[in-house]
């Protein structure tokens, strides 16, 4: 099933938007003070970031092919997988 560019950049925005607010939260929880996870390792953050990216790419992959991260896309645009059109929106 294909869908329209509207729908894959609505995608790629609310996936992008859940791997920011999950990493940095990770990142702010080990390093606020007052939260549970003050002076936890990287690992929290890992776990965090981890979840950010695995997330979107199990609800929106199958709609825009998760390419949440630029370099990803730009690096299929060079290799021929990905239309230059595409790249900029």
């Amino acid at each position: 099933m294909s869908f329209t560019l509207l729908a894959r950049l609505a995608a790629e925005f609310i996936g992008t938007a859940i791997m920011i607010i999950l990493g940095n939260g990770a990142v702010a929880n080990v390093d606020l003070k007052g939260t549970k996870g003050n002076g936890s390792d990287w690992m929290l953050i890992a776990v965090g970031y981890g979840a950010g990216v695995m997330i979107p790419a199990l609800l929106f992959g199958s709609i825009s092919g998760n390419h949440i991260n630029p370099a990803f896309t730009v690096g299929l645009a060079v290799s021929g997988l990905f239309p230059w059109a595409e790249v900029a929106p």
